[in-house]
């Protein structure tokens, strides 16, 4: 394991369990797949193809997967409806037409635990994110959709 990752994880570990913070985040770029009204087998397919396509046609295989919870969903405390998914990368992979995720402050959190029971943490954040957006409306403050 290259001492980035490992430097990540011992961090992750380091949180409080549900600790809600502000992260400076560099830019990134990121591939997405976007499907509806798919079984788990074809979910977990089509994340696999995903990879696949990007380790295929990358010179690097360095990335993060993410999924993102669209807040009608979340307001509804429906927490497993995944319809995406996401690979975040430090570098633009050539040939590869993708997204960018701006730098700046983010509002984060890492969850421990089974995703039944995220609910009382996904409202914490929402009260801090409208608490934030108060404070800071005119500001270089950057809110990211769901991702866990």
């Amino acid at each position: 394991m290259d001492g980035r990752k490992s430097k990540k994880i011992r961090a992750y570990l380091e949180k409080e369990k549900d600790e809600i913070f502000v992260c400076e985040k560099p830019g990134r770029y990121y591939l997405m797949d976007a499907f509806l009204d798919v079984s788990e087998s074809e979910f977990a397919e089509r994340t696999a193809e995903l990879i696949n396509f990007y380790e295929n046609n990358s010179k690097s295989i360095c990335y993060e997967i993410g999924y993102i919870q669209y807040a009608k969903d979340v307001r509804r405390q429906i927490y497993a409806n995944y319809s995406n998914v996401i690979l975040l990368m430090k570098h633009k992979p050539g040939g590869m037409s993708c997204h960018f995720m701006p730098a700046g402050k983010y509002l984060t959190t890492y969850f421990k635990g089974h995703w039944r029971n995220i609910g009382r943490l996904i409202g914490n954040f929402l009260l801090m994110q409208m608490n934030i957006r108060l404070h800071w409306r005119k500001s270089s403050w950057k809110f990211t959709r769901w991702i866990s």
